[in-house]
């Protein structure tokens, strides 16, 4: 019994034994062909840069206006990036890695509320960049990032996810990566090589960064609002016969109100924009009456009519005070300079 019970676990043991070594072979294939899929960041650095690009937009004077990341999602010509990135109504220009320069032809498509921009350039046979799955992302992951921090182009850097967070209804994905202004739009790789995000935020913090999910990008691609240059130039843009921009900043008009983005140069990034009606011989005949009176009672009905919009410190941004006025506009008074021109201002934001 004692032999045939030896015999018996000898056979069980041998068994054990053998089961392992079959199983052997499966799980190191496995693991082998993981660590084939995985990338060094030095790889990744490398095929990446071939995708990433340099996109810079100008202001209105043909000056250079800010500089951020893009990558290529197409090779006929497609980059995703972010909608802050490209500005509204701005000029915008590509470069790729091997330094060549284009003109952006078309906004493909955009979302404000995701802040992403899709560009087209005219341009065939550009290395696109496979999109991941940003819905399957953990928490944990490792991941790399490349942009241009700072404008230092086609710069790397690595990191882990940290979390996925939800900001007024979107989600983003919170990152234990340095971003720095430059960053932006820049693609977010597993060590795969699949984009799984877009950065999008830099945090006060220096290693704490955000990025949008590469699945919100998706629907942009599969249906696309796409708009020539020519017109994009146009979207917002003031009636220069009724609207006159001074001290810099970007002024424009959306779902009938006066808005301004950016500081401007006068003190403290204060702008102005000047705003001319033509008034009616009598009205006239009223304004100029009451300034050779020196009385200012009209004028300050004209004050009262259009309001103040202020917002805070330069350099920030915040939500501007408004005093309900002419049609809800940033409202102003008259400068003094001529009958019926109205000046508004505000502190522009970051």
């Amino acid at each position: 019994m004692r032999l045939l019970a030896a015999a018996s676990l000898g056979l069980v043991l041998t068994s054990g034994v053998s089961a392992a070594e079959k199983a052997s072979p499966s799980k190191k294939s496995k693991a082998a062909s993981a660590a084939t899929a995985e990338k060094g960041v030095e790889a990744l650095a490398e095929i990446a840069r071939r995708s990433v690009v340099v996109i810079t937009h100008f202001g209105r004077d043909g000056r250079e206006d800010g500089v951020g990341a893009g990558f290529v999602v197409a090779s006929n010509g497609l980059i995703a990036t972010s909608l802050h990135v490209i500005g509204e109504a701005r000029p915008v220009q590509a470069q790729l890695a091997d330094g060549k320069r284009y003109e952006v032809t078309e906004v493909h498509a955009w979302d404000r509320q995701l802040d992403l921009a899709v560009i087209r350039v005219d341009a065939a046979g550009l290395p696109a960049l496979p999109l991941g799955d940003s819905d399957a992302l953990r928490q944990g992951t490792p991941v790399v990032a490349m942009g241009n921090p700072l404008g230092l182009e086609h710069s790397i850097v690595q990191g882990v996810v940290s979390a996925k967070r939800e900001f007024d209804g979107v989600e983003m994905i919170q990152l234990a990566i340095p971003v720095e202004p430059g960053n932006s739009g820049g693609p977010l790789l597993d060590l795969q090589g699949r984009v799984q995000g877009i950065i999008t935020l830099k945090a006060m913090s220096a290693n704490l960064g955000f990025a949008m999910p590469i699945n919100a990008l998706k629907p942009l691609l599969q249906r696309p609002n796409p708009v020539p240059m020519n017109r994009w130039l146009t979207l917002g843009a003031l009636n220069p016969r009724e609207w006159s921009p001074l001290l810099g900043a970007r002024w424009s008009k959306k779902a009938g109100r006066i808005q301004v983005d950016g500081p401007g140069s006068g003190f403290g990034g204060r702008s102005l924009c000047l705003w001319r009606k033509d008034l009616s011989a009598g009205r006239m005949e009223q304004v100029e009456g009451a300034r050779r009176k020196g009385k200012n009672s009209l004028l300050r009905q004209w004050r009262i009519g259009h309001g103040i919009r202020r917002g805070g410190a330069a350099g920030r941004k915040s939500r501007p005070r408004e005093i309900p006025g002419h049609q809800g506009d940033v409202q102003g008074f008259p400068t003094g300079h001529e009958p019926g021109v109205v000046a508004s201002d505000r502190f522009g934001g970051a």
